[in-house]
């Protein structure tokens, strides 16, 4: 039979484990975030079409679907994608992969647009840190 101090840890870890599984999963949505906000814009296309995958996801996710005909350079300048869909207990120990298919993402990545010379990704690595401590450490107070 447990005791009361038993039954505390219990709930202490059981606390503790979905607290850090909200943080993991409020450190992906940030990221998603940086890299759709650093997207560089023209028709909107790229930066709607960042996706987002967990644990066994291909390495090389399917293509982006094809322009329609009518897809107006300017029309959706501002259209971001989706967030990712993340739900309690997909946080920790998981693989969690953000991703954008489009057939120019890569020079996009490495210097073929003014507007994101960096990349969006590079960037955001660079920030991750930050963004746990600020994330994690809003979470403890």
């Amino acid at each position: 039979m447990a005791g009361p101090f038993e039954l505390s840890l219990q709930q202490f870890a059981e606390h503790a484990i979905e607290d850090v599984d909200q943080t993991v999963n409020e450190i992906v949505l940030a990221l998603h975030a940086r890299v759709v906000e650093l997207s560089p814009v023209d028709t909107g296309w790229f930066r709607a079409h960042w996706g987002y995958g967990l644990d066994n996801y291909s390495a090389a996710p399917a293509p982006a679907p094809p322009r329609p005909k009518d897809h107006v350079r300017g029309k959706n300048i501002h259209g971001d994608a989706p967030l990712p869909a993340l739900t309690k207990g997909n946080g920790i120990g998981h693989v969690h992969y953000l991703f954008n298919a489009v057939p120019y993402a890569r020079r996009l990545e490495y210097g073929s647009s003014l507007q994101a010379p960096n990349g969006m990704v590079r960037i955001t690595i660079a920030e991750f840190q930050q963004m746990v401590d600020r994330i994690a450490g809003g979470r403890a107070g």
